[in-house]
């Protein structure tokens, strides 16, 4: 027999679980965001440029306008 506190834990846990994958994609985003602060820095040839490019848009991040 379940009780209420069965669905409070699945719930408190789905919550974790959330919030976990938050971290991660902030850790994620904020790493993208040093990359391309360095090839701005750096003034990267274009070629480093589009594959950072490329792999926002294959990572969804970003969706070109005349896509």
């Amino acid at each position: 027999m379940s009780s209420d506190y069965d669905g409070q834990d699945q719930a408190y846990q789905e919550m974790l679980d959330e919030n976990d994958h938050l971290h991660i994609l902030k850790d994620m985003l904020l790493a993208e965001i040093e990359n391309i602060a360095a090839l701005i820095h750096y003034q990267a040839h274009l070629k480093e440029q589009d594959r950072w490019l490329a792999e926002m848009i294959e990572q969804g991040f970003y969706t070109p306008e005349d896509a």
